[in-house]
Formats: C-alpha cells, structure tokens, sequence
C-alpha cells in the first residue's frame, strides 16, 4: 500500500490531461478500499493464494477483491507516466510535464 496520499493533477496536467483528476480519485479509492478490507480481514494481508480452510464467503470475495484492487493500483502509476511519454512522443513544449509520482 502507498504511504503517501495520492497527489493531485495541477490545474495545468488537467487541462492538458482532463482523465487525470478521476484516476486520482481511483486510486485513492483504491488505496481506501484496500485499507478497509484488510481491516475487516487481516488474515488476508500477506496472502498471495486463496485460503485453503473454509472461511464465510466475505473472506473469499475480500480475497478476489484485493487481488484485482493491487493489479489496478499497480496500472495506474503506469498510465501516468505512460501520458508522459506521449507528451514526449508529440515533442510538444507547450504541454505540462505532470511529476507521475
């Protein structure tokens, strides 16, 4: 999980990059959903495979959950910087260079 909040596109990304704002939304969702999750199921926090014992099927959709919630937290770093290499890509000096981080 990030330790550090989600920052904010600056006006000048978002004008440039209008889909920057509600990713900073996901993925602050993301990182409060996980957060919540793992609070309500702590026996998941290191858990990598399903758990093998027969637990309530909170405890299993939890688990589905959390897998998919860490690829997309693992996707959305990436499609920023992505948009820095099209920014890149154009040669545009006028766009803003947003910081992906």
């Amino acid at each position: 999980m990030n330790a550090s909040p989600v920052p904010l596109p600056s006006p000048a990304e978002t004008t440039s990059s209008p889909e920057l704002v509600p990713l900073a939304l996901l993925e602050f969702t993301v990182e409060l959903t996980t957060r919540s999750l793992l609070a309500v199921h702590p026996e998941l926090s290191d858990s990598e495979s399903p758990v093998t014992f027969a637990v309530p099927p909170s405890t299993t959709f939890a688990f589905l959950l959390l897998r998919q919630l860490k690829s997309l937290a693992q996707l959305l770093p990436d499609y920023r910087y992505a948009l820095i290499l099209d920014w890149d890509h154009h040669g545009s000096s006028s766009s803003p260079q947003p910081d992906p981080f």
